[in-house]
């Protein structure tokens, strides 16, 4: 379903920012939207308010630059029992997202032991 919704909160800067972005998604769960301009982290807290409504999510992944996805973000809603959406969504309906429970790596971990050096590029 798509409509227009604002999301709002810190970047991975530590500044403030609200943007106009378009649902690809919605859920009583989660939603993924498009148009997201700000470089967010996973596992920030971001703001999402719909007319009148507004529900805290976590940001769960995030289109990478340069590919199909970008621009792009999945959300999972913190508090789903409290409504956000005015159209009803199925209910009763199972939503089927999960994280992965196995391991799906090809190859077997390995402990190593290195040094890093960062630095910052003022950017995030």
């Amino acid at each position: 379903m798509e409509v227009s919704v604002r999301i709002f909160g810190t970047d991975c800067g530590g500044r403030i920012f609200s943007e106009k972005v378009t649902t690809v998604d919605i859920s009583h769960n989660g939603a993924k939207v498009r148009g997201v301009k700000t470089q967010l982290k996973l596992d920030e807290i971001v703001g999402l308010t719909y007319r009148k409504n507004k529900v805290h999510f976590r940001v769960k992944w995030a289109g990478e630059p340069g590919s199909p996805s970008e621009g792009q973000i999945g959300l999972l809603n913190l508090t789903p029992e409290k409504p956000l959406w005015d159209s009803a969504l199925p209910s009763g309906a199972t939503d089927t997202f999960s994280f992965a429970t196995t391991n799906r790596r090809r190859y077997t971990r390995v402990n190593c032991s290195i040094s890093v050096r960062q630095e910052s590029c003022g950017g995030c």
